[in-house]
C-alpha cells in the first residue's frame, strides 16, 4: 500500500564480506543480484539487498507510491529533490532528498501491492526518519506518502506513523542523512554478542515500551540498529 516500506538496501563496500556477516548474524538467505553488484535478501518479509558501489553509512529505504510521476512532482513542489523515475522489471523508482534526508519512492509493476508484515527475525521491523522541523516534516510526508500520525503535539520529539507497515516514525533528535533502520532479533543480548564476534560494534541497549534496541555498526562501518520487540509486537 502507498506509504509502506517497499524495499531496502544496505551499502556493502565488499559484498562477499557483507554476505558472511549478515548471513551469520541474521541467518539471511542471500542470492547474487543480476547486476553483479551484491546480493538480494531472499528470506526477509520486505525484500532487501546488500549493494556495493554506494557511498553511505546507513541503509537506503524505498516507500511505495500509487503513481510515481505524481509523487515525484509532489516532492519537488514541496521543496525536496527527486530524480526522474527510472523504470525496470519490478516497477519504477526515484531517489529523493528532503531537508537533507535521502529516501526512495517505488511504484511496483502491476500497481499497488498488499501490505507486508515484517515480523520475523532478521526483518527490517521499524524505521525512524530524521526531521529538522516536525511540523514541516509531518506535512511533507503526509502529502507525499499519505502518512498519518498518532498525535498532534508538534513540539514532541517523536511522531509515530499509524498507517504504515512496517511501523515507523519521525524524530527530531536524529541528524542522520537517511532513516535509521531497526532489524528484528529474538534475543538482543545474544545478537549483540554475535555481532561483536563477527567484527561489528554495538552500544548499550536501551529499553522502551516497544522493547529493547541498540545502535550498531557492521564490520564495514555501516550503521544498523537491532530491535527486540516487546511481547505482542
Amino acid at each position: 500500500m502507498a506509504g509502506d516500506l517497499a524495499y531496502f538496501w544496505i551499502p556493502s563496500p565488499d559484498p562477499e564480506r557483507g554476505h558472511a556477516f549478515y548471513s551469520a548474524l541474521f541467518g539471511w538467505t542471500l542470492e547474487p543480484r543480476a547486476q553483479g553488484d551484491g546480493y538480494g535478501i531472499a528470506s526477509t518479509s520486505v525484500y532487501g539487498g546488500l549493494v556495493s558501489g554506494r557511498d553511505s553509512t546507513r541503509p537506503f529505504l524505498y516507500f511505495a507510491v500509487d503513481d510515481i510521476v505524481d509523487a515525484v512532482d509532489e516532492v519537488r513542489e514541496l521543496g525536496g529533490r527527486a530524480g526522474d523515475p527510472t523504470a525496470f522489471g519490478e516497477g519504477a523508482s526515484s531517489h529523493c532528498t528532503y531537508d537533507g534526508v535521502e529516501f526512495g519512492l517505488f511504484r511496483p509493476a502491476g500497481g499497488p501491492q498488499p501490505p507486508i508484515v515484517s515480523d520475523q527475525p532478521g526483518d527490517l521491523g521499524y524505521f525512524v526518519v530524521p526531521v529538522r522541523d516536525a511540523a514541516e516534516g509531518r506535512s511533507f510526508y503526509a502529502a507525499v506518502l499519505g502518512w498519518e500520525y498518532a498525535h498532534d503535539d508538534i513540539d514532541a520529539a517523536y511522531h509515530h506513523v499509524v498507517n504504515v507497515l512496517p511501523p515507523g516514525g519521525l524524530f527530531t533528535g536524529d541528524r542522520g542523512s537517511r532513516p535509521k533502520s531497526y532489524l528484528r532479533v529474538d534475543d538482543i543480548q545474544f545478537s549483540i554478542a554475535r555481532l561483536r564476534e563477527l567484527g561489528g560494534e554495538a552500544g548499550a541497549p536501551v529499553e522502551s515500551a516497544n522493547g529493547a534496541s541498540v545502535d550498531c555498526r557492521d564490520d564495514q562501518g555501516v550503521e544498523i540498529s537491532l530491535w527486540q520487540p516487546a511481547a505482542g509486537l
